[in-house]
């Protein structure tokens, strides 16, 4: 089970880097700062169509949850939380399980 990039040390599986995957990560600019467009590939469009789309999901649903609007979006819930708290006109109504989304007309 273990190879040689492989090392078990005190219980726990460490697990060295490929070259290509560190190289990759963290890729140097010509003035030393770290460009991560290999890390964040996620296009700005898409996030900018994120609340259209979050609005239409609880239009649909409005007891649809956070972690299905994310699965819904291929997303983090945490992401999805984000981007309403940015929403102005969308509130949850209630507590838990008996809530539901509300949309309010500006």
């Amino acid at each position: 089970m273990l190879f040689e990039q492989w090392d078990l040390r005190n219980r726990y599986l460490h697990i060295a880097p490929s070259p290509q995957w560190q190289e990759q990560a963290c890729i140097e600019a010509a003035d030393g700062a770290k460009d991560t467009t290999a890390m964040n590939d996620v296009p700005q469009d898409v996030l900018q169509d994120v609340p259209q789309a979050i609005i239409a999901l609880i239009k649909d649903n409005p007891k649809v949850t956070r972690k299905e609007i994310a699965l819904h979006l291929h997303l983090s819930v945490k992401t999805i939380g984000r981007h309403i708290a940015k929403l102005p006109n969308v509130r949850y109504v209630g507590s838990g399980y008996s809530g539901h989304w509300e949309i309010l007309h500006s």
